[in-house]
């Protein structure tokens, strides 16, 4: 029987295969650093219902055919989402989507990037500045930077 990992964050702890872990090199060097079997990997900075998408992902891909360790140097990884990974993303509101998208990056989880930004790409690409924020961001968040990046609202 396989080792488990429990990763946590401030409000649960879940539990995969440590050789699920393999696939994913940021993570799996968080496994092998720590101190004994039984510890925790915390992941303080996601939230209960990514670190759920997460933990679910990695445990439902472990056997995929041909399952190779993605590293971040390689060709861009694609995904053929299937319905329970569909169903699993299309579920969460969009914030959280947005979230996934970054911890899979932060985490060099090149599957399940590619996976989120399949469901996002379409939601956003026709949006305008405006539109975006009213979509994705609470009504006190700002994107200045952002602004400045791409112009004002008058300018797209």
């Amino acid at each position: 029987m396989a080792e488990k990992v429990i990763f946590c964050n401030r409000k649960i702890n879940l539990q995969v295969d440590e050789d699920a872990v393999r696939f994913y090199p940021s993570l799996h060097s968080k496994v092998e650093h720590r101190n004994d079997k039984n510890s925790v990997i915390s992941l303080y900075d996601i939230s209960v219902d990514a670190l759920k998408i997460l933990v679910d992902w990695i445990d439902r891909h472990q056997h995929d055919v041909g399952r190779t360790v993605f590293d971040h140097t390689e060709n861009p990884v694609t995904v053929t989402l299937s319905n329970d990974d569909e169903e699993s993303l299309n579920l969460v509101d969009n914030n959280i989507i947005l979230e996934i998208v970054q911890v899979a990056d932060e985490y060099d989880m090149m599957d399940l990037l590619d996976g989120a930004c399949q469901i996002v790409a379409p939601i956003i690409e026709n949006m305008n500045l405006v539109e975006l924020k009213a979509k994705f961001f609470a009504s006190g968040d700002s994107l200045n930077e952002e602004e400045g990046f791409l112009g004002s609202d008058d300018e797209l």
